[in-house]
């Protein structure tokens, strides 16, 4: 999962457009609405000061090397429109009147 997550953020921080593998894990394919370029991403990775944990600290660490020489760029701003603002208030009171029973089909 490492590997096609480190995938994935080389994929999207590159200059030229191609092709996502979002679909390459289940982690990735997740974290496709927070990795899309309209969320801030902040990465943790944690390593182990045990000698027997020493490959996997080093894998964790040359992953959050390739994760830190690449640029996503700034988040942007999801506004929403006022036509789906009154959609959506539309879809709350018409659940509130069926929470209630006062709607009837016909």
């Amino acid at each position: 999962s490492l590997a096609a997550l480190g995938n994935v953020i080389q994929a999207l921080g590159s200059k030229e457009k191609r092709h996502v593998p979002f679909r390459d894990s289940k982690l990735t394919y997740l974290l496709q609405d927070c990795l899309n370029g309209s969320s801030k991403v902040l990465m943790f990775v944690n390593i182990s000061p045990v000698s027997f944990n020493l490959q996997e600290s080093m894998c964790s660490l040359k992953f959050a090397q390739r994760c830190a020489n690449t640029r996503l760029g700034k988040a942007k701003k999801n506004v929403e429109s006022k036509q789906i603002a009154m959609l959506k208030e539309k879809v709350d009171a018409l659940t509130s009147k069926l929470k209630h029973g006062s709607y009837s089909s016909t």
